[in-house]
């Protein structure tokens, strides 16, 4: 079955995911020697709890409340007025959940005394915790088949809903509008919308993060959304001619996707971040861009984090099997980010599922189909 046409239910979490899950997290604290496990970011307690949404903000990194994991139990600490829905809506039954009232102090005080003595990670910036950021890593992925089967049908809505409004662009209607259009298709499907980037025109060519400001279309549209649901973030990046693009958006465009399509045949285990921003150099070099990898970041891991910038923060670790990357490849006017899983057989781009034209492009590691200017 197609991840399009995967309904909806059988994505839900099963007790057998959740008791999976709960080995995973006693294992977890059995490695890193720890009594207790705090989280606060929305996307490692939804790892935690299998999808569980524990947000107020739809687009906020935190959670509202934090998640003790110790031993055996996980407990919910949260405010009275989001304690019964969390409950009743998005948490299995063997989640215990405090409900604090509004004067009764920060829930993460009640935390910290749930979580009780010794070595307790959390990834919040709390007092007598340690990081937690390495000791989830290594516990998040491989992705599980539930997470692979999210990922792919979240992607899949994703490239369709670019495909949809990009059809429908006109000349004159603004930035606001199509972002409207794309945020509204997305919220449709219960996808939460982290970020909307749309630009239009000499505004793509001036900022790389050319978020919508109410320019005009004219010839030539970029659009970024990244969206979020059961704690798993999936990227695109798309971009639009009306009418053949000109020379220098094309020859940009052609090295932005060579450089992406060996990013992409890179993604695979055992590769190590160091060598994926170093061959992405040689690239820009031989290309006749020596400097412009320094513009923006060249991607790195994401999934159950918004984008993680490896390559700087972890250059010597390697990739694991089933991790989510987005590679971020930019030149003026021309960009490409899409969300690539790792495989032995390198990378898998999941946010192109036949929606969107995609163009080969050939590389020293072997050939990969990427997206394509959609020309109108």
């Amino acid at each position: 079955m197609s991840a399009l046409r995967e309904p909806e239910a059988s994505l839900a979490a099963t007790p057998a995911d959740h008791d999976r899950r709960c080995r995973q997290l006693d294992r977890l604290l059995e490695v890193a020697g720890a009594n207790a496990l705090i989280l606060g970011m929305a996307s490692h307690v939804a790892w935690a709890l299998c999808g569980a949404d524990l947000r107020i903000q739809v687009s906020a990194e935190l959670a509202w409340g934090y998640l003790v994991v110790r031993p055996g139990s996980r407990t919910v600490v949260t405010w009275a007025m989001d304690g019964r829905r969390f409950a009743e809506e998005e948490l299995p039954a063997d989640v215990e959940v405090v409900a604090l009232r509004w004067d009764e102090g920060e829930p993460r005080r009640t935390a910290l005394r749930l979580a009780g003595e010794g070595r307790i990670l959390s990834d919040r910036d709390l007092p007598g915790t340690e990081p937690a950021a390495t000791a989830l890593r290594a516990a998040q992925y491989p992705l599980s088949d539930l997470e692979l089967r999210r990922a792919r049908w979240i992607a899949a809505r994703l490239d369709h809903h670019c495909r949809d409004v990009a059809d429908g662009l006109e000349p004159g209607m603004s930035e606001y509008e199509v972002a409207a259009l794309l945020t509204a298709a997305c919220l449709r499907d219960g996808l939460a919308v982290d970020e909307m980037m749309v630009g239009f025109d000499a505004r793509i060519e001036r900022y790389r993060h050319p978020v919508a400001r109410g320019a005009r279309l004219e010839r030539t549209a970029f659009f970024h959304p990244t969206v979020n649901r059961w704690g798993q973030h999936i990227i695109a990046t798309r971009m639009v001619s009306l009418g053949p693009p000109g020379k220098q958006l094309a020859d940009r465009f052609a090295a932005v996707s060579e450089i992406e399509a060996w990013s992409v045949r890179m993604t695979r285990p055992g590769s190590r971040y160091a060598e994926i921003l170093e061959g992405q150099q040689r690239l820009y070099a031989r290309l006749g861009y020596a400097d412009a990898w320094r513009d923006h970041w060249q991607g790195g891991q994401t999934g159950f984090a918004l984008c993680e910038i490896a390559h700087v923060d972890r250059p010597q670790e390697r990739m694991p099997e089933h991790g989510l990357y987005n590679w971020f490849i930019t030149l003026p006017g021309a960009k490409k980010e899409e969300t690539t899983l790792s495989t032995a057989e390198g990378g898998r781009i999941l946010t192109l599922t036949g929606a969107w034209p995609t163009r080969a492009v050939a590389t020293e590691l072997g050939a990969v189909e990427v997206a394509d200017i959609l020309v109108r």
